[in-house]
């Protein structure tokens, strides 16, 4: 069935992403097609963010933390693009510059693609624990889900997290370990639970999910 002209979302599955640290471009998966669904995600210690050139954002998260005498800030921006086929193999910029990492991941809809928004996205302090998403009683039948945690620490010696049942689809995480995103394309109608083992050393601990219609 058409639904105003177009077919429905059908099924969602995880094409590719990129990864930049340290930069404010980085350059689009050669796989990208027309309406795949582009997810950025920006995260690092700037005290000011911009969303990718045609990007559109869904949230902020922002997070700090004061050990000793120092305070270390920390902030992660989501946003999202339908794609036009002209991202593929080009420059994908407009990320704000500094000590910042990109990332931007591939999504394919059997059907298409016409909006995505945040489902849930909670703050968990410094320590997410144990969670689980629900998507399972909020997500609807003709839409899907991309489940998204967000973490950035004060030192590199934590992020042990582990996912159940959905396997990670991309994940960015810098050298030094200290900040890291990861989505995860959740089937309809799923919940995925997070289990966090490293601690209390987060300045952001997200974790939810994005609706993708």
């Amino acid at each position: 069935m058409l639904l105003g002209g177009k077919r429905p979302l059908g099924t969602l599955s995880y094409v590719s992403h990129v990864f930049g640290e340290g930069v404010s471009s980085v350059t689009g998966p050669a796989s990208i097609q027309a309406g795949d669904l582009l997810i950025g995600l920006q995260i690092g210690s700037s005290a000011a963010a911009a969303y990718g050139t045609g990007f559109t954002g869904l949230a902020t998260a922002t997070g700090s933390r004061t050990v000793g005498k120092t305070t270390y800030f920390s902030r992660a921006i989501v946003s999202y693009k339908i794609a036009d086929g002209s991202e593929a193999s080009a420059s994908l910029g407009g990320w704000k510059t500094g000590t910042t990492n990109v990332m931007v991941a591939v999504y394919r809809a059997t059907g298409t693609i016409t909006e995505c928004v945040v489902g849930s996205l909670t703050n968990y302090g410094s320590n997410i624990g144990t969670k689980t998403t629900n998507a399972a009683t909020d997500i609807e039948a003709n839409e899907s889900s991309v489940v998204i945690s967000l973490h950035a620490m004060v030192n590199q010696n934590g992020l042990n997290y582990s996912y159940s049942p959905t396997a990670v689809d991309a994940q960015g995480n810098d050298g030094g370990g200290t900040y890291r995103g990861t989505l995860l394309c959740g089937p309809v109608r799923t919940d995925t639970t997070i289990t966090e083992t490293d601690g209390d050393n987060a300045t952001i601990a997200y974790f939810g999910y994005l609706t993708v219609r």
